[in-house]
């Protein structure tokens, strides 16, 4: 089966080179030779794909296919809950595994508690924390938390400039009275409808606030990340499994995201 996305990449490089062709063919006089307008083509070729094989998607189908397969392991066994222990390990590894198919100057690794190392010539130089959701983390908590990530990292060697955390779903992760608190308004729906995309803007605006209240990180707003608002990988699994529902395709995803991460993390 074809990768798309590195069909989508093997068609830009050929677009490239067909319009790099041409604008020569173009100084050196030859002008009868038609050639197509290849960029146009391409744009309207792979706009559903782009969208589709964005990080964003690929990072969230990877997490989302986790708790689905853990789901299906539930309901097979008559199991109570699904293996927390189980997840965290294969997030740390596939996270890992997808760190290190999309970094040419990092290489990562799960390390204790949940966390991932990533380092340049065998040398620790960064620390990465995904969360599904904030959970009871959720609220000042999430400081604590966050300075137990600097701490980690301080134990590794590793600068607190250089601690990063992705959150994958707003939904679990808000408290209300935080939210009135940061935001000093009392004008403020309930969490379920916070996360819709008819208070976006509010949430947005939470967020950042938020964000920018971390004091236990010299740079939150490039440190800190969020993926999507109401759409959560435990209740796609859930769904999924339960009536073979497919995922859902009209994600709005919160920026900055996984694609603004990497770009991050190429440059240390």
């Amino acid at each position: 089966m074809y990768n798309e996305s590195e069909v989508l990449k093997t068609l830009q490089k050929i677009a490239g080179e067909m319009e790099r062709i041409a604008n020569a063919l173009e100084k050196n006089g030859n002008t009868n030779m038609q050639i197509p307008q290849v960029a146009p083509l391409l744009n309207s070729f792979t706009s559903n794909e782009v969208e589709d094989n964005s990080l964003e998607r690929v990072f969230f189908e990877m997490v989302t296919n986790i708790y689905t397969d853990e789901e299906r392991i539930k309901v097979a066994r008559n199991l109570k809950k699904k293996a927390a222990t189980r997840i965290a390990t294969e997030l740390g590894n596939q996270i890992s595994a997808f760190f290190n198919g999309n970094l040419d100057n990092l290489h990562a690794r799960p390390v204790d508690r949940g966390y991932i190392a990533l380092s340049k010539n065998e040398i620790d130089i960064a620390l990465f924390r995904f969360q599904t959701d904030l959970g009871f983390t959720r609220g000042d908590r999430w400081e604590e938390a966050i300075v137990h990530a600097v701490e980690t990292a301080d134990t590794l060697g590793i600068a607190d400039t250089n601690v990063f955390f992705l959150v994958g779903t707003i939904k679990n992760s808000l408290e209300n009275a935080h939210i009135k608190r940061l935001l000093r308004t009392n004008d403020v729906p309930d969490n379920s409808t916070l996360i819709t995309n008819a208070y976006r803007p509010l949430l947005e605006e939470y967020l950042q606030a938020y964000v920018e209240s971390i004091s236990a990180l010299p740079n939150p707003a490039e440190q800190i990340y969020f993926l999507t608002a109401g759409e959560h990988p435990n209740d796609i699994g859930i769904e999924t499994v339960a009536n073979n529902t497919p995922y859902p395709k009209n994600i709005n995803w919160l920026k900055p995201s996984v694609s603004e991460l990497i770009n991050v993390l190429q440059t240390l």
